[in-house]
């Protein structure tokens, strides 16, 4: 098997490549086109660009009240220490501008 002792993929397995293989395949051609123009920007500098305007710090504020809400959603929920009063959810992403 192609895996660690942790169940993830180790490196230079054979069978990992072919889920990326089948998810291209499926995709539509100008899908594909879209994905390839985007090169290395990816993750959250398109995040920052896409839906606070190149304001990186507002992005980091929201990926950081989004996790501790998340936090106190699940890890804190049946336990003394959990106070969702604290944390509310900060709201849907702003839009973006497409």
């Amino acid at each position: 098997m192609d895996r660690d002792s942790s169940g993830r993929f180790a490196p230079g397995n054979t069978v990992a490549p072919l889920g990326g293989q089948a998810r291209a395949a499926a995709l539509d051609p100008d899908r594909r086109k879209e994905i390839a123009r985007m090169g290395g920007r990816r993750g959250f500098a398109v995040l920052v660009e896409r839906y606070f305007k190149g304001d990186t710090a507002a992005a980091k504020a929201y990926i950081a009240e989004r996790g501790a809400w998340a936090a106190e959603q699940t890890a804190y929920a049946d336990s003394s220490i959990a106070h969702p009063e604290f944390y509310p959810h900060p709201g849907p992403l702003p839009a973006a501008e497409m």
